[in-house]
């Protein structure tokens, strides 16, 4: 393998607001996750790397990515698609994309039925066959017209 390049990417939404006197403020950011580009030539008859990238893809294992000071754990591969040219045709350029995963690990707390706020709630037999209550028509047409908000 030959690694030609190593993009990384650390980048945040900021969250803009104008001002009535045309001055903008943020108030809030949303860091994505970090993302890297390796572009590697991969030699063709290179059999166990190609197998191993191939393996390691379809696992989502998580990987960690070091490009000099810059270290990325917690990866995945993303994609790894690859460029066949008429320049080279002993070894195939890939583009392997990764992005940093986010492991979210839920909880729940049990709760009486006594604690329930409406009783209708209250049961967890048939819960998900619960139907949905009308919607009041004057409720959407004050919200058109104006009046509630």
């Amino acid at each position: 393998m030959q690694i030609e390049r190593i993009a990384v990417e650390d980048t945040a939404k900021v969250f803009e607001h104008p001002l009535e006197t045309g001055a903008v403020i943020v108030d809030h950011e949303i860091f994505e996750p970090k993302r890297a580009t390796i572009q590697a030539y991969i030699a063709n008859d290179d059999m166990m790397t190609l197998k191993q990238l191939e393996q390691l893809y379809l696992s989502g294992t998580i990987l960690t990515i070091r490009a000099q000071n810059k270290v990325i754990d917690k990866v995945i591969i993303a994609s790894k698609p690859h460029e066949i040219t008429g320049q080279v045709f002993d070894k195939t350029l890939y583009s392997i994309s990764f992005r940093e995963a986010q492991e979210v690990t839920p909880t729940y707390a049990k709760m009486p039925p006594q604690k329930v706020r409406r009783k209708a709630n209250a049961s967890r037999v048939n819960s998900g066959v619960k139907q949905a209550t009308p919607v009041n028509k004057s409720w959407i047409k004050s919200a058109i017209w104006g009046g509630r908000t």
